[in-house]
């Protein structure tokens, strides 16, 4: 009795460690598409933060209008919902995303981000995981050259317990302080929890 009691302890602590989370883009500005592309700042639903950002949707290859600055199918075919964030990387306003407080720590994360208009230099992101106000780990999320048309994927083992929070800024490489260059969509962001728990089934099994 005793053994089956702590393989449903290790069980659902197993189960527990690698829930996932994933950031919701379709709330964010209330769930309204700006169309004039104006970069604003906006929160979703779950309290994440983009600031100097453009909120955009999807486009379906068929009958809607061809895409322009808030329409592009590598974030999706819905029209009319918004589907990704666009960080300017115009300098001294550059675009930023900033999560809540997230629980449960972090595992693997991955990040799904595309070109979203003209970017001479490249992409340039720089990823900051803290826990309160202190920075745990910093990196870059970089491509050069960057292709229109490509989506592409970050993934990074970030192996931390605890409570967490991220923040993605685009670094603007170009360094233009007049216009709106390096620009990165962002459509998906998303994160296993901290799986140091997996450690503990063997030991459990060992028993």
């Amino acid at each position: 009795m005793k053994k089956v009691l702590f393989f449903f302890f290790a069980l659902v602590t197993c189960i527990g460690a690698f829930a996932q989370g994933r950031c919701d883009f379709s709330t964010f500005n209330n769930g309204e598409l700006d169309k004039s592309n104006n970069y604003i700042t906006c929160n979703n639903d779950e309290g994440w933060q983009a600031t100097n950002c453009m909120v955009v949707a999807g486009w379906d290859n068929s009958s809607q209008v061809e895409p322009n600055g808030y329409h592009n199918n590598l974030y999706g075919d819905n029209y009319n919902t918004i589907s990704a964030l666009v960080l300017t990387g115009k300098l001294n306003s550059e675009g930023k995303l900033t999560s809540p407080t997230l629980n449960g720590g972090c595992g693997k994360l991955t990040v799904n981000y595309g070109l979203a208009n003209f970017s001479p230099n490249g992409c340039s992101i720089h990823v900051t995981v803290k826990q309160g106000d202190k920075p745990i780990q910093e990196f870059d999320i970089e491509e050069k050259p960057f292709e229109k048309n490509t989506a592409y994927t970050f993934e990074k083992d970030i192996d931390l317990a605890g409570d967490f929070t991220l923040e993605f800024r685009n670094n603007a490489p170009s360094g233009n302080l007049t216009k709106h260059r390096d620009r990165v969509a962002i459509w998906n962001i998303e994160w296993t929890g901290y799986g140091a728990a997996a450690k503990t089934v063997n030991s459990l099994a060992e028993l």
